[in-house]
């Protein structure tokens, strides 16, 4: 008897906890519905210090008509505007920061924003803009400004460095406030680096807002520089292991629609050639932006690692000085990767063929450090962007975010190939090529372009 009750007991745990997972799954999908949504803004008790109905519609329409992937709002209140923000941000696979120094509004920012089911978009951050901005890492490019007047300009100062080209930058309460932020409208309607408007989304409160497109970088001395022209491979050098330089076996590099493609078509079996495509000149300081996604199925005979696997090496050693048989440059890897479809799988990691990097002020000798990405399935394009001080700090950033810093990359005096380039003892390397992986699996290559930075 006491058996049989003991498998009632169970079972009706069971029961108990399958029900707490379906109320769950249930209540998920409905936060999750339009319907809710909808209904929830238009419920929402609004103060006087939360934007109004049209405004944040106006917000939610720029920013997926914007594409944005990373924004930040200046003064939350109670997450209004938050959440018409997020609601776009959750479309374009973004994310979105929003700034509060009223904890109370902090705290009532985050339950409601739990309660759409928008709190893995959103991130409430209290404290001061002006001391939890600069604190803010990686690249944004979308901004909302609706917190002290007078404080505008700082906050778009504080903004500015981390400002992409073609971000969208909006002030609020431009209208009744003009006098109080006068130095922040005189700079974005007069600035080359901005195109301006100022509109009435809304006659609520009979105000308006800016809207300013980041037109270039205000820096006039520097500037992107496009290596890839859309068209064919001028400008760079094929290296594929066991051919000569610039025989590119099997058409593996090409360009086909704009879109630079490493391809394998014509391959029988993979058999260990590894291609690298270089670019003509050397570089030391500069951001290094691109696109990729991998396509199709590996090639047969391409090892298992090398599945939705490619990279971008920096630092590298020039395609002449390698040998016939040498299958990776003496350089640092960003190495990319794609997702299986079910696993977690980082992309922007680090690897060190013939080379060692320093990290936490400790040399790291093992080959391949995983960044802190999140993973990327399928064909998807994701942006890849490495910022790079020749022998200091080198930053790997996947769509706008910080995922990974190391400095001091240097040569491995143990690695037969690194050891012919050590000059004169010294192993720190200040500058070199930079070339684009293939290492079985079909991959493609889009707006590949340079910024120099000053040393």
């Amino acid at each position: 008897m006491k058996q049989h009750k003991l498998v009632v007991l169970v079972s009706g745990a069971v029961l108990l906890s399958l029900a707490a997972l379906v109320a769950y799954a249930v209540e998920s999908k409905e936060k999750h519905s339009r319907e809710f949504r909808e209904q929830f803004v238009k419920n929402f008790r609004r103060s006087w210090l939360n934007t109004t109905v049209g405004d944040a519609m106006m917000l939610r329409i720029l920013v997926e008509s914007a594409g944005a992937k990373r924004g930040i709002e200046v003064g939350s209140a109670t997450g209004f505007g938050a959440i018409n923000m997020g609601i776009a941000f959750e479309r374009t696979g973004g994310h979105l920061y929003t700034l509060e120094i009223d904890p109370k509004m902090v705290k009532a920012c985050r339950e409601n924003l739990k309660k759409v089911g928008l709190e893995n978009v959103v991130t409430c951050i209290e404290g001061d803009a002006l001391k939890t901005l600069p604190k803010l890492e990686g690249q944004f490019d979308f901004v909302f400004i609706d917190a002290v007047k007078r404080d505008y300009l700082k906050y778009l100062k504080l903004i500015e460095p981390k400002l992409k080209p073609g971000a969208v930058i909006v002030g609020d309460n431009v209208i009744r406030s003009e006098n109080a932020m006068k130095d922040f409208l005189d700079y974005i309607q007069n600035s080359p680096n901005y195109d301006t408007v100022i509109i009435r989304a809304s006659m609520e409160k009979r105000d308006g807002m800016s809207i300013s497109y980041k037109i270039r970088d205000s820096s006039s001395k520097s500037r992107w520089i496009s290596l890839f022209n859309g068209e064919d491979l001028e400008g760079w050098k094929v290296k594929i292991a066991g051919h000569e330089l610039n025989d590119n076996y099997g058409n593996t590099f090409r360009v086909e629609n704009g879109v630079l493609k490493v391809s394998y078509d014509q391959y029988d079996k993979f058999d260990g050639k590894f291609g690298h495509l270089f670019y003509k000149d050397k570089f030391s300081h500069y951001i290094l932006r691109l696109e990729y996604r991998f396509v199709g199925e590996q090639t047969p005979g391409g090892p298992g690692w090398a599945f939705r696997n490619s990279g971008i090496m920096m630092h590298s050693q020039s395609p002449e000085s390698m040998t016939k048989e040498q299958s990776f440059p003496v350089s640092v890897e960003v190495q990319l990767l794609g997702g299986n479809g079910r696993d977690e799988r980082s992309t922007g990691n680090v690897c060190t063929p013939g080379t060692h990097i320093v990290m936490d002020d400790k040399l790291v000798t093992t080959h391949c450090i995983p960044s802190r990405s999140k993973t990327y399935h399928g064909d998807q394009w994701v942006t890849m962007e490495v910022e790079v001080h020749g022998n200091s700090i080198i930053k790997h950033i996947v769509n706008g975010e910080v995922v990974l810093e190391y400095e001091r990359p240097q040569l491995d005096e143990n690695d037969r190939d690194a050891r012919k380039l050590i000059n004169n003892g010294d192993k720190m390397l200040y500058e070199g090529y930079i070339s684009l992986q293939a290492e079985s699996h079909p991959v493609e290559f889009r707006k590949v372009e340079v910024f120099l930075l000053e040393e």
